[in-house]
């Protein structure tokens, strides 16, 4: 029999504390007649709590036998393990159950569980249910272990879970599914894990996963999901935050969602590999900036790297401050380390240790100052991708910029090559442009002055050039004036220039002058007239003298050439002798030259050399004198 209060003591049954109902001495009840009974009642129920050894109702409810004896025989072993001194499933109480704080049922060959097998478990913080054979779990079958942190269903046989199957698990941290059957998983059956940080699903059939089946996992640090995935849903992964570790490896996956890494900020390690990756979204892995280790080898896209550009090449003044400008498109987006070095030559590897000093090296923009000297300076931008291991399929990525080092200066184009002006309506004008050879910090003012006004003038009086439109050439007129004097020949005028500006390298810069050279309009005058003279006869083997005269002479510095033609009749010219040569007469208005004869041995004839002038820029008529030749005594 049993003694009832119901409200206070729920049912006590008679009996020593251990001994199974049915099973206790035949002198144990009290043979109270029915009239004391009621009178007693309360004095009865003390007597029995005094013979158990307790004296307050709470004690006496933890003292109660709990019959774990109908519970699937692995659990009942298993519990009766962690109970010391008891042997005999109807003395485990729950006072034992809630002791219990691990349960290890792995390797067990279970097939099912039971309703109510870890009933009163209330104290279970570590259950492992690994290495069996079970196939499906009853709904329920964790409700009230509200202390378990740790539950591995791995390597299993399970091919379907209920979806409120972990409702009652809060406390939950770690949960292993790994290397079982799921092919799918219900919407909503990690919901009230909010405290979960660790989940492993490798090894089962799962193709994809149920949109948002993630999204209460806000705790979720680590995340393992290889095998047969083929696709991800798009914000699959938006609300794990917290996640550090995400395994994807070893799975059928040919692409991937873009954004679908957005939001996992804090993630240390992505691995990837042995997929079907051939592309990827660009900037897919721009926001793991936390991330050190990022495997993707055994995709058909590998290596998979960013691509760097240095920017384009420049041309600097010595002493500016130069800003080396760098950029990654791709995968990585701007998630990559950044390395500028200076280098030897274009696209090389050598790097210069004695060269500039770079600020920023590490940074996608660097900077240096300019050397005071003409220079080309070349630097490589190395840029490798977050959590790049060389065996992981990734890859890093180079390029080379050049910086031409110029001094401050300014450059002058005569058109022509030259600048010349008359003083005649016709021809009167020429032009040279102006430009800088470097960007300016600040607008620098030319100021342009004609050394005779009276000769030369110029326009415009004054150039700018501005940080924007430096090398754009501008136009400078020169004009010739007429002084209305006649002067014969030409006049030079030099123009100047000179340099006004907010910037040090080109305030009052040295700038080359123009040399314009001014054609006077008096008429020109009539060229000389050339002759040509010759002496008496002369005895073979002795040279003949003839010289050349221009009627006026040439003035001083214009020397004028005469073209002669050198002939005669029989043998007496000397090899080499006859022919053309030219004739230079100077400002003395003439000039003399020699013809040399032979003397052969030979009885002959008397006979002439002829020297005939053939032409040129001053002759006023051709002109030709002869020299006669005969021998001596024969």
């Amino acid at each position: 029999m049993a003694f009832r209060h119901p409200g206070i003591f729920g049912e006590f049954r008679s009996g020593l504390v251990g001994c199974p109902v049915g099973s206790q001495p035949k002198g144990w009840l009290f043979p109270w007649r029915p009239s004391v009974r009621s009178g007693i009642k309360t004095l009865g129920i003390t007597l029995f709590l005094s013979l158990v050894g307790l004296s307050s109702p709470q004690r006496a409810q933890a003292q109660t036998a709990i019959n774990i004896c109908d519970r699937t025989p692995q659990v009942r072993t298993a519990i009766l393990d962690k109970v010391a001194g008891i042997s005999n499933c109807s003395d485990v109480t729950a006072t034992h159950l809630a002791a219990i704080g691990t349960l290890n049922l792995s390797h067990n060959s279970l097939t099912s569980l039971k309703p109510g097998d870890f009933d009163g478990l209330t104290g279970v913080t570590f259950l492992a249910l690994s290495s069996s054979r079970l196939t499906t779990l009853l709904a329920g079958v964790f409700d009230g272990l509200t202390a378990l942190t740790t539950l591995s269903l791995g390597s299993n046989r399970l091919t379907t879970l209920p979806a409120s199957v972990f409702d009652d698990l809060t406390a939950l941290t770690t949960l292993n599914l790994a290397t079982n059957h799921l092919t799918t998983l219900p919407a909503g059956i990690f919901d009230g894990l909010t405290a979960l940080t660790t989940l492993t699903l490798f090894g089962n059939g799962l193709t994809t996963l149920p949109a948002g089946i993630f999204n209460e996992l806000t705790a979720l640090t680590t995340l393992t999901l290889d095998h047969y995935l083929t696709t991800l849903p798009a914000g699959i992964f938006d609300n794990l935050t917290m996640l550090t570790q995400l395994n994807l490896g070893y799975n059928n996956l040919t692409t991937l969602p873009a954004g679908i890494f957005d939001n996992l900020t804090m993630l240390t390690q992505l691995n990837l590999d042995y997929n079907n990756l051939t592309t990827l979204p660009a900037g897919i892995f721009d926001n793991l900036t936390a991330v050190e280790v990022m495997a993707l080898e055994g995709n058909p896209g590998v290596p998979f790297g960013p691509v760097a550009n240095a920017g384009s090449d420049q041309v600097v003044s010595s002493g500016a401050v130069v800003s080396l400008s760098g950029a990654a498109t791709g995968l990585w987006g701007n998630n990559v380390a950044w390395q500028w070095m200076q280098v030897d030559g274009a696209n090389s590897n050598t790097v210069i240790t004695d060269g500039v000093t770079l600020t920023g090296a590490t940074d996608a923009t660097a900077s240096f100052t300019a050397p005071f000297r003409a220079a080309t300076l070349h630097f490589r931008l190395t840029i490798t991708p977050a959590g790049f291991l060389p065996s992981h399929g990734t890859s890093r990525d180079a390029d080379w910029v050049a910086i031409t080092v110029v001094p401050p200066g300014v450059s002058i184009t005569q058109s022509d090559g030259s600048t010349t002006v008359t003083e005649t309506a016709a021809g009167r004008t020429d032009t040279y442009t102006m430009v800088l050879d470097t960007m300016p910090s600040a607008s620098v003012e030319i100021a342009i002055e004609s050394g005779d006004r009276r000769a030369v003038t110029v326009s415009p009086a004054t150039l700018t050039f501005t940080p924007a439109n430096w090398n754009t050439a501008q136009t400078v007129t020169v004009i010739g004036v007429d002084d209305r004097v006649d002067q014969p020949g030409n006049r030079s005028v030099t123009i100047t220039h000179t340099s006004a500006s907010g910037d040090i390298n080109y305030n009052g810069i040295n700038i080359p002058s123009v040399t314009a050279t001014v054609m006077d309009d008096a008429p020109p005058a009539a060229p000389p007239v050339v002759s040509i003279t010759g002496g008496g006869g002369i005895i073979e083997g002795q040279a003949a003298t003839f010289t050349v005269t221009a009627v006026p002479a040439p003035p001083p510095g214009e020397p004028i050439s005469v073209n002669v033609a050198i002939s005669g009749n029989g043998d007496f010219a000397a090899t080499g002798q006859s022919g053309s040569r030219s004739v230079i007469i100077d400002s003395s208005g003439t000039a003399r030259f020699t013809v040399s004869t032979q003397d052969d041995a030979v009885q002959e004839d008397h006979g002439r050399i002829t020297a005939t002038v053939a032409g040129g820029k001053w002759l006023h008529t051709p002109h030709q004198q002869r020299f006669g030749v005969g021998q001596c005594g024969r």
